[in-house]
């Protein structure tokens, strides 16, 4: 019964901190191309500035997963958490595209420690056969703090300059740290297990395979979609506060259908939800381009958040399972590495596309992604020898 109670509020605290946190990333989400833009980027240089968020990401997070299963994440966190504090106030300085790139690189470091260690953390002290519902409520504070964050940024923005918004995000890092210092017990007192396989018993796993494949083609679909989605509404003449409720809408829907959908996913085939989920996410993406105003979009984005949400609980629900065989924090890790890589490819590929193509075909790139990939990723997980 301790232990349960422990875990409750293990698993409050970190929601919390996540939200908090995510908040402050969701602040600069709408705003961040257009700084960019506002300091010399083409669309190339976009895709690099938003790509070296996922270079850093992707290159360490397999090693930070791995570590935290060998030492405590209650530190990782922490550091972390002020290592965001300090990047956020950096971002002000960033005059130009060199050193704005060189400031997402080390946000994405930042982020290797925060929020995949923070649910490696609930993924361990979650119930068997109940990982869906569990991981919905941390899945929701991350993804609800990024969908109120637009608004606030927006309105922060309009009222204050840009340089505001930083700083409120960094405040908020702030918040979060206190909140994990204080009332988040030491992992390593916790007994949690240890990850005692090597990366290439791990890599022969078909069913791995499959799950990173998953994430690899869902963060190209919501790179581009996010990347892109606010320029694509300066076209068509919305203003910024429009743009974050776009973004807000999509993220927000995403966020209150979690628990419904964690819920399902504990009880039915998870497998069938994720590439369902998938491709319901991904056909608004070939429709997007012919809108041409505020609610059209709005229309478009919440079909994709459904999609988010019929998709993320399995998913992550399938990679607790995993994770209680590898390690949590690797597991975590090793599949946030699959993101990293899609987000580079989402961000350079479609730079590209854009100046060379036109702010459509980003769009249709990633919709074509996501319908070739969905029946191979079945057939990987669904494989009846999945190694592990």
């Amino acid at each position: 019964m301790k232990s349960t109670s422990i875990n409750a509020q293990i698993s409050r605290t970190l929601s919390v901190s996540v939200f908090t946190v995510m908040l402050g990333f969701g602040i600069i989400s709408p705003l961040l191309p257009v700084y960019a833009t506002s300091v010399g980027a083409t669309g190339l240089w976009l895709g690099i500035i938003f790509a070296g968020f996922s270079v850093s990401r992707t290159f360490l997070m397999p090693v930070m997963g791995r570590l935290s299963d060998k030492q405590s994440k209650k530190r990782i966190i922490v550091f972390g958490l002020l290592l965001y504090t300090v990047i956020s106030v950096l971002y002000i300085f960033a005059s130009d595209v060199y050193f704005l790139t060189l400031v997402r690189m080390f946000h994405g470091l930042a982020s290797v420690m925060v929020v995949p260690i923070a649910m490696a953390i609930v993924g361990e002290t979650s119930v068997e056969g109940e990982e869906g519902i569990q991981m919905s409520t941390i899945s929701t504070s991350r993804v609800l703090g990024r969908g109120f964050g637009p608004l606030i940024g927006g309105a922060i923005y309009a009222a204050f300059g840009m340089s505001s918004v930083f700083l409120v995000m960094s405040g908020l890092s702030v918040v979060a740290f206190v909140m994990v210092l204080l009332f988040i017990p030491d992992t390593k007192d916790l007994g949690l297990q240890k990850n005692t396989l090597s990366y290439r018993q791990v890599l022969k796993s078909v069913r791995i395979r499959g799950l990173f494949l998953y994430r690899f083609a869902r963060a190209i679909n919501l790179g581009v979609f996010f990347v892109f989605l606010p320029l694509f509404a300066t076209v068509i003449g919305l203003s910024v506060f429009e743009i974050g409720v776009l973004i807000s809408s999509i993220l927000v829907l995403t966020a209150l259908l979690q628990r419904p959908f964690g819920y399902l996913a504990d009880r039915f085939d998870r497998l069938n939800l994720i590439i369902f989920g998938f491709i319901f996410s991904a056909i608004p993406l070939f429709i997007l381009p012919y809108t041409s105003n505020f609610v059209e979009l709005l229309f478009i984005c919440s079909f994709i958040g459904v999609g988010r949400a019929i998709s993320m609980p399995p998913s992550l629900a399938l990679t607790i399972e995993i994770g209680r065989k590898i390690g949590m924090g690797f597991a975590m890790g090793l599949l946030s590495t699959a993101m990293g890589i899609g987000m580079i490819t989402a961000s350079l590929t479609s730079g590209f596309l854009l100046d060379f193509y036109g702010i459509n075909l980003p769009f249709y790139f990633a919709g074509i992604i996501s319908i070739i990939t969905a029946p191979i990723i079945y057939l990987l997980i669904k494989d009846p020898n999945p190694g592990i």
